[in-house]
Order: C-alpha cells, then sequence, then structure tokens
C-alpha cells in the first residue's frame, strides 16, 4: 500500500518525527545485531565467561557472539539486577556495565565519517515544505549518535537541544521553549520581532555521546554537553542511559527528566502528527509515558515505519490514531493488508519527502 506526504501531515505546523537505531543504519551506525555482537567481542575470556555464567543462569540459555543473542539490551538488564541484588558485592557487574557503556561509545566514535545525505536532504526538503512557518520542527530520538546535529549544521538549519553556551554547553531545557528574534527600536520603544524560517528543536531522551554528569555534592548534579571531557574538572559520568528494556529508573534523573517533561507537553499539542522511523517501540518506558497517554485520548497521530511488526508495537496497535507501514503488513484503521511497504528504509522515506518538496 502506497502512502503519500500528504497522509502523513509532513506540512501540517504540529509535524514530528521519532527517529530510532534504524534511522541511522544507512549512515554507517550499527543496529542492535551488529552492535551486540562488537561489545562482546571487545570483552576478555573472564568477562565473556561471567556473562555466559549469568545469561545461563538467568535465563537458561546459552550466548552466541557471532549472532548478536541475547541483545546488548537484554544482557545489560541482566548485569544490572545481578548488582543491584549483590549490592557491594557485586562490583564486578558495575564494571561490566560501565565498560558496555564506554564500548558503545567507542563503536559510535569510530565512523568517522558517517554518510550524511539522506539527513541533509530530509532537512532540506522540510526547510522547504515549512517555509513562512514560525513553529519548530520536533524531533524525538532513542539514538547516541550526532547525525541529526551534524546534518543541520550542514543545511545550516538552527537547532535547540536543551543545552546554551560555547564549547562547553550547560542544560537549560527551557532554552526549547524560546522564542528567538530580534530586538528593534520603534519610536523610542524596544520592539520584538520573532523569527521566521526553519529550525529544529530535539530532544535526545536516552543521552548523547557527548553529555555529561558532574557530582556537585549533597546530591547535586550538573549536567554539560562537551565532547572533549578535558575541558571539564571534576569527576564525571557519561550521561547515557544504557541500552537495557528497563529504563524507567534511569529517566526519573537529570538531564532526562527535565527533557522528558518538555517531551509529555509537547506530544499531543504543538507535535500531534508523528512519523516514527526505525524505532521497534521495545522501551516500554517511552509507550507508557509518551505515546499511550495520547493515542488513548486521540491527541496524537502516529505513523509507524518499521521493518518487521514487533510484539511491543502490536500491544499498543489496537488504538484508532495508530497506523503502521512493515515490509511484509500495513495496518490502517484497524485494517491489516498483506501488502508491505518499503517507507521503513530511511532512504525511501527521505526520498518520499524529497519528492513532494520538488527536490
Amino acid at each position: 500500500m502506497s502512502l503519500t506526504a500528504d497522509e502523513l501531515k509532513i506540512g501540517n505546523s504540529g509535524f514530528g518525527l521519532f527517529l530510532g537505531a534504524g534511522a541511522s543504519y544507512e549512515a554507517g551506525y550499527p543496529l542492535m545485531t551488529t552492535l551486540t555482537t562488537a561489545v562482546l567481542k571487545s570483552f576478555n575470556e573472564t568477562q565473556i565467561d561471567l556473562i555466559k555464567q549469568l545469561v545461563h543462569e538467568e535465563l537458561g540459555i546459552e550466548i552466541d557472539v557471532d549472532s548478536g543473542f541475547p541483545n546488548i539490551e537484554t544482557i545489560s538488564d541482566l548485569l544490572a539486577i545481578r548488582a543491584l541484588k549483590l549490592g557491594s558485592e557485586g562490583k564486578e557487574y558495575v564494571q561490566l556495565l560501565n565498560k558496555i557503556r564506554e564500548e558503545i561509545v567507542e563503536i559510535l566514535q569510530s565512523v568517522k565519517n558517517p554518510n550524511l545525505d539522506y539527513h541533509v536532504k530530509l532537512f532540506e526538503s522540510l526547510r522547504r515544505i515549512k517555509e513562512g512557518q514560525t513553529s519548530p520542527l520536533w524531533i524525538f530520538t532513542t539514538n547516541y549518535d550526532l547525525l541529526i546535529e551534524r546534518a543541520a549544521a550542514e543545511v545550516g538549519i538552527p537547532l535547540y537541544d536543551g543545552f546554551v553556551g560555547g564549547p562547553i554547553r550547560f542544560l537549560k531545557p527551557a532554552s526549547l521553549k524560546w522564542c528567538h528574534g530580534t530586538i528593534s527600536n520603534i519610536n523610542g520603544k524596544p520592539h520584538f520581532e520573532a523569527r521566521t524560517g526553519f529550525c529544529i528543536n530535539l530532544i535526545k531522551l536516552h543521552g548523547s555521546i557527548g553529555w555529561w554528569l558532574k557530582n556537585n555534592g549533597n546530591n547535586q548534579q550538573s549536567v554539560y554537553a562537551c565532547l572533549d571531557s578535558t575541558l571539564l574538572n571534576g569527576i564525571l559520568t557519561r550521561a547515557m542511559i544504557m541500552p537495557q528494556r528497563s529504563k524507567v529508573h534511569d529517566v526519573l534523573g537529570p538531564p532526562y527528566d527535565q527533557l522528558w517533561d518538555v517531551a509529555s507537553s509537547v506530544l499531543g499539542t504543538q507535535c500531534k502528527y508523528v512519523v516514527s522511523i526505525g524505532y521497534s517501540y521495545g522501551d516500554d518506558h517511552i509507550n507508557k509515558k509518551l505515546f499511550i497517554p495520547r493515542l488513548a485520548t486521540g491527541k496524537l497521530k502516529l505513523f509507524v515505519l518499521i521493518e518487521e511488526v514487533t510484539e511491543p508495537l502490536l500491544s499498543i496497535s489496537h488504538f484508532p490514531s495508530l497506523s503502521y507501514y512493515s515490509k511484509d503488513t500495513v495496518f490502517v484503521s484497524g485494517i491489516k493488508t498483506n501488502t508491505g511497504s518499503e517507507l521503513w528504509k530511511f532512504s525511501f522515506f527521505v526520498n518520499l519527502i524529497g519528492k513532494y518538496a520538488g527536490l
């Protein structure tokens, strides 16, 4: 079944995007299976044996490193649960979790020259389509990479992500709702004129490779965005939520709590039509906190472009305002057909928008 840009409400001021790992794949970044294999192969024999023993004890299955099974989300979950259970005696499991985080960063940073072509074309197309609109394009992502930021800079599009400053930026979530413009003097009185033109408001729900937490004492933390951590003083921790299914407790603290509050206030109000691509809906906390409440009231219309339909997606597909388009099936208005779509490929989706924009 074909799908048009008009049906996706791309030209509407309330249009937004939700991007998962699949939206970064064609740029050169790994999917979950490949990421799992690369991370596990970085471990030494003792570390792998500990993980194998843990997975066998908890799940009764054997790890297959080459096929990335079970994936790093499942493994991280098991490590976190065991570390919590053992307390001070579970330091080796905490060390493995930290190593997974650092290896993920290394793998992402090893992609030195990602292919920006599709992201650049996407933003060029959307800028042409939305020329003259004053509302921003809201983009929500679970990805840690910097594709969106790099592509926006390449095209020359203002991007706001909740951080302000120079080489070292500090968290100011309110900046996502600031109105930018110029102040002139008219008859002796200041006059503010809001800027027009395409801009992006980006919310990275699980953090980024350049975000850091600094402990200030008394349970107070500062949050910074800085690719070179040597510019920061003090004890630092990467502000990246681990690829785990049980992330709900992690998003309760900084910087995620404030960014999630912004996301919650925007979805279903300023952002009413969302296309998700490359996202599996495996994060239960996102479904429960962001999607389900708005789907249940019909305040959000969600278009899901996905390679294969997942169980988590099926569990929320009964809402009338949700439709999905996979390589094998299409589900719209409660009717499923066996005619698939190729729009789950980021390049196909971008080309659809590009054609609509006349590029």
